[in-house]
Parts: C-alpha cells; structure tokens; sequence
C-alpha cells in the first residue's frame, strides 16, 4: 500500500509523508464524504467566525454585549428578530 511504500522510504522527507497520512488517515477520509452531493466543509464556519472578528476589530471597543450580539446576529443572518432588552 502507498502509506507503507513512504513509511519504509529511504528518504526522510517520505518517511515524514507516511507518518502524517498514518495519522491524520481517518480526517481525510472523511473530507472525502458526501452528503446531497457536496464534500462536507467548514468553510461557512470559518466565514462566520471572521465576520464576527471583523466586526470586534470595527468597533472600537464593546461596551454592551447585548449590543454588540444584535449587531453580529444582524449582520449574520438578518432574519433574526433584534432584542431591545
């Protein structure tokens, strides 16, 4: 098999390449699930996170959560309702 053909590699650099398959071998496998037809993906995670990171960094400073809450729920999704109290 191709992970035991770099693992037994004469060269370090393969060796290095069979060990990191050998231990992330079960998180590629599962990149390469589908589901409805796409490739699962954190990407709309990651989106989200920096949205909310760009948002810290603009605003100069939080006073209020519930403030700075509404203004990431709304800029997110903004079919969330915006609490008042």
């Amino acid at each position: 098999d191709l992970i035991d053909e770099f693992r037994n590699s004469h060269l370090e650099e393969m060796r290095a390449i069979g060990k990191t398959l050998v231990k992330w071998k079960s998180e590629i496998k599962v990149s390469f699930i589908k589901i409805d037809g796409r490739r699962i993906s954190n990407g709309p995670i990651e989106s989200t996170n920096n949205k909310i990171k760009t948002i810290i960094k603009t605003s100069n400073g939080i006073r209020k959560f519930k403030r700075f809450r509404n203004r990431v729920l709304y800029s997110i999704n903004k079919d969330i309702p915006i609490q008042n109290k």
